[in-house]
């Protein structure tokens, strides 16, 4: 059995939007805030947070204030670089040979 993981509003809020933009049931632009958390019974703060998190995601982008956040359908988001990171323990180890050869590889 899966383990249970309680959501809380803005996950399952985010979630349900996210769902709407990958359908297509929301097309070029969020609606407003306000308009939101009336439709879907919820206060305008988690409505601002789920926001928060789908543009985390790349799923939406912010316009400004006072203005729609802008819907980027998945097959239209642009690939982005992955950035890793090699922690050593000693700062002596950054000419190992093994740590120059994965730096390359990187």
């Amino acid at each position: 059995m899966k383990p249970f993981l309680p959501l809380s509003t803005v996950e399952q809020l985010a979630g349900y939007l996210r769902n709407e933009i990958i359908a297509g049931t929301l097309a070029e632009t969020l609606p407003g805030v306000h308009k939101l958390s009336t439709e879907l019974g919820v206060s305008p703060k988690t409505v601002i947070a789920a926001v928060t998190q789908l543009e985390h995601e790349g799923l939406l982008q912010g316009q400004g204030a006072r203005r729609k956040s802008l819907i980027i359908r998945p097959t239209e988001r642009s690939q982005t670089a992955l950035k890793v990171s090699i922690m050593l323990f000693d700062l002596n180890d950054r000419g190992e040979p093994h740590i120059i050869e994965l730096q390359h590889r990187l």
